[in-house]
């Protein structure tokens, strides 16, 4: 888990949670549908937009947020 730009990142099998604990929303990223990554092993946070997704395929993904 990152704690970032005021959001929670949680990584899982399937893809990418982000949590705003102020507001309580829960937003997913679905690995099929966003990410196109098997299991996400690491993120890395460029902004407040850009998301780096490493997969254990040692692939990289750059997730653009909107």
């Amino acid at each position: 888990m990152k704690k970032q730009y005021g959001y929670a990142w949680i990584t899982c099998e399937k893809g990418l949670i982000r949590y705003n604990p102020s507001s309580g929303d829960v937003k997913i990223y679905d690995a099929d549908k966003n990410i196109k990554a098997n299991k996400i092993r690491h993120i890395a946070i460029q902004n407040s937009n850009v998301i780096w997704v490493s997969s254990s395929g040692n692939s990289l993904y750059k997730l653009i947020l909107r």
